[in-house]
C-alpha cells in the first residue's frame, strides 16, 4: 500500500473507534424566573399567589425568594447537568401555608441535578423533583 492509501485506512479506523455522542452543549439559564410549578417525590409543591418563588441566575450564582425568605448560592453548570451548593437563607418565619412553599422547594432545588427547556419554561430535574419555571423581566 502506498501513503496515502495507509493515511486513509488510519483515519476511517480512527473514525470508527469515536464514541459519536455529542458533547451537550451549554444551556443559557441567565435572568430572572418564576416558579409556576414543582414536585416532590410525586408530591406538589403548594404555591401561595401572594409569595412567589423566584430564581435569578448570573453567571455561578443563584438567588431570589422562597415564598417566604430570600435565598442565594452557587451554581456550576456543565452542558445539562446543574449543581446547587452553598445555598444559604435569611431566617424568617411566615404564615404556615408560605413555609409550606418554602421548606420543600428549597430542599428540591439543592438535590436538582438536571436543566433544560420546555418551550420557553426552565426545567430543574433531580432524583423524584421537579421545577418548572417561567421567565420573568
Amino acid at each position: 500500500m502506498n501513503r496515502i492509501s495507509v493515511l486513509i485506512v488510519l483515519f476511517a479506523v480512527a473514525t470508527a473507534c469515536t464514541s459519536g455522542e455529542a458533547v451537550p452543549e451549554e444551556i443559557d439559564i441567565t435572568g430572572g424566573w418564576q416558579l409556576l410549578s414543582g414536585s416532590v417525590e410525586g408530591e406538589a409543591i403548594p404555591l401561595v399567589g401572594r409569595s412567589p418563588v423566584t430564581l435569578n441566575i448570573t453567571g455561578t450564582e443563584l438567588g431570589g425568594t422562597s415564598a417566604c425568605n430570600s435565598y442565594g448560592g452557587r451554581l456550576v453548570l456543565d452542558g445539562a447537568s446543574i449543581s446547587v451548593g452553598d445555598l444559604v437563607s435569611t431566617l424568617m418565619m411566615c404564615a404556615p401555608e408560605v413555609m409550606a412553599v418554602e421548606v420543600p422547594y428549597t430542599a428540591a432545588l439543592r438535590e436538582v441535578d438536571t436543566v433544560a427547556f420546555d418551550g420557553e419554561e426552565l426545567v430543574m430535574t433531580g432524583p423524584g423533583i421537579e421545577l418548572r419555571y417561567s421567565g420573568v423581566g
